[in-house]
């Protein structure tokens, strides 16, 4: 790895994925995996949904490779099985499992630290990460734990902190911390949306002391701040008017979804929404497939807030020309009732139709 020049932390992906490379095998072969307890050993032992991909593509071709005969339609199936069952629990770990200051969780939280400047409190750390979901502590990378940290500390003396940062590549997050405001995540989106960003993955979370966290990822395909550096700073500017209620976002959307470059292409995917209360155990999932479109997380968002709902973690995929948007949802706390469901249906339908 140190003489492919490998980042550090993609090496350590690689270790991990040799070092593991016969768990998938053993457990499909050897363990009763409709038992839950397999399953969250596993996914605890794996830790990621992207560590997850990798040691499943591993395991299918070190199987595969023996010979031809190896790899029958039955271990395929079973792979298959225990892939979805492991990456519905690091999914439902995002929503439902917290960090409550627990002290097997010790070792990351001295991990952060190490990022920090030396004189912090490891206690103020875990202040700020208790009641997050215990997987951002987990997966997300120390440094931009600790970066996301000292961004917080600025709380005290300004209502709202906006951060970008160029993570690798065309990929790029966007953080904003404040108290509670609504329709939050849907002008974030909006914003990306109009600056002709590619939204990747996005996740909103709570701390118990009441401090809202926004974490997107997007991809600027265009390389559009990479050629045009001052645009950051207006990027800056605009998300600031916008969450602070003096630009309208409504009328700076409006000319380009009403553009020839940003017209909806005539539709070729058949929209569905679908509300699941079975899989999480505090928030209701709403899962929505359709068309992808400009401006499209900033309309399904915006509908989302208009029912006094909270999305709680968003899981945004495309796939050509299809859209297919995760989000668990609250409602003061809880799931969402039947009768709200019925009405955001009725509301989504409306706008990933028009």
């Amino acid at each position: 790895m140190e003489k492919m020049e490998l980042a550090k932390d993609k090496a350590d992906k690689v270790f991990a994925a040799i070092k593991n490379h016969l768990e998938m095998s053993k457990i499909i072969l050897k363990r009763d995996f409709s038992d839950e307890s397999v399953i969250i050993q596993f996914a605890d032992l794996v830790g990621t949904v992207d560590d997850l991909r990798m040691l499943c593509l591993l395991t299918y071709a070190d199987i595969k490779a023996v010979n031809n005969e190896v790899m029958t339609p039955w271990k395929e199936d079973l792979l298959w099985q225990l892939y979805v069952e492991t990456y519905n629990r690091l999914m439902l770990g995002l929503a439902d499992d917290r960090y409550d200051q627990q002290p097997s969780l010790e070792a990351d939280i001295a991990s952060v630290v190490k990022e920090l400047p030396k004189k912090t409190n490891p206690q103020d750390v875990r202040q700020f990460l208790d009641g997050v979901p215990r997987q951002y502590l987990k997966n997300t990378p120390k440094n931009q734990i600790a970066e996301h940290f000292l961004l917080s500390r600025k709380l005290a003396s300004v209502p709202m902190v906006a951060h970008l940062a160029r993570r690798e590549g065309q990929v790029y997050e966007v953080l904003v911390m404040t108290a509670d405001r609504p329709y939050l995540f849907s002008k974030i989106t909006g914003v990306l949306s109009y600056f002709g960003m590619n939204i990747l993955r996005g996740q909103a979370f709570s701390n118990r002391a009441g401090m809202i966290s926004d974490v997107i990822s997007f991809e600027d395909v265009d390389n559009y701040f990479e050629k045009n550096p001052s645009e950051v700073a207006r990027f800056h500017k605009v998300l600031d008017d916008v969450i602070g209620g003096t630009i309208v976002l409504d009328q700076l959307l409006k000319g380009k979804m009403t553009s020839v470059l940003f017209r909806q292409k005539k539709g070729v995917v058949q929209p569905t929404v679908h509300f699941d209360n079975e899989f999480s155990a505090r928030c209701t999932i709403l899962e929505i497939l359709t068309q992808d479109a400009f401006g499209l997380l900033y309309r399904i968002g915006s509908i989302i807030s208009s029912h006094d709902c909270n999305i709680e973690v968003a899981l945004i995929t495309t796939e050509g020309q299809r859209a297919i948007d995760v989000f668990y949802i609250t409602q003061r706390g809880s799931k969402v009732t039947p009768e709200v469901e019925a009405r955001l249906e009725q509301d989504l339908m409306k706008v990933i139709t028009e």
